[in-house]
């Protein structure tokens, strides 16, 4: 059964007016909570886009974080596409040439749900715009992170080449007397490349360059 059916069946257990409504002002109280039930879907949407960008935010995960707001955006979409379809049902119940309504007293009923469709509708379009901010958010989260890595890349061909340089220079081929240590060179040039990645390593992070 349609849900909001159920939940206007279920508020008939108690004592209401229900049984002495017209049949324009049970028409009117059905669409209203039919709209509510769009109320109910967006608000639930707009958890999970709170709870996705809270993870892309945290524990940032490419394919599954782009695989739910595409998800997301997908059932966006389907409640535009539904509000969209029954655009003409609210406004011609409304529409002053309408005697079924127009000459009754729920008139009044069906202009306040138009107000509130509309108000569905807006709900939806922000809901829409919540969305692309979290694949906005998702962009930005990947190019940090990618400039990060960029970075550490950089850092890392630099420290690679000064080692490289040391080694070459090392390794040409002059009689210097530095150049006749034995052992002893070898290990103290490798000893002073270590302490020049560490302090390398240091002077970056504490620039917090990465």
């Amino acid at each position: 059964e349609v849900k909001f059916l159920e939940a206007y069946r279920a508020q008939d257990k108690a004592e209401t007016l229900l049984g002495a409504m017209s049949a324009q002002a049970l028409a009117a109280s059905l669409l209203d909570w039919h709209l509510e039930a769009y109320f109910d879907a967006v608000a639930d949407l707009e958890r999970q886009v709170d709870h996705l960008e809270d993870k892309v935010l945290l524990r940032p995960n490419g394919r599954m974080a782009l695989g739910r707001m595409t998800g997301l955006k997908r059932q966006v979409s389907r409640l535009r596409s539904l509000l969209a379809s029954q655009r003409r049902v609210f406004y011609g119940l409304a529409r002053p040439d309408f005697l079924l309504v127009a000459e009754s007293a729920a008139s009044a009923h069906y202009v306040a749900l138009v107000a509130r469709y509309e108000r569905a509708i807006d709900e939806v379009e922000h809901l829409h715009d919540l969305v692309v901010g979290s694949f906005e958010l998702f962009t930005s989260r990947t190019t940090l992170d990618t400039n990060e890595l960029v970075k550490a890349l950089t850092f890392l061909t630099v420290v690679i080449g000064l080692c490289a340089a040391i080694a070459g220079l090392f390794g040409m081929n002059f009689d210097a007397d530095i150049l006749q240590t034995g052992n002893r060179g070898f290990y103290g040039i490798v000893v002073a490349q270590g302490v020049a990645l560490i302090a390398a390593a240091a002077y970056v992070r504490w620039k917090r360059w990465l």
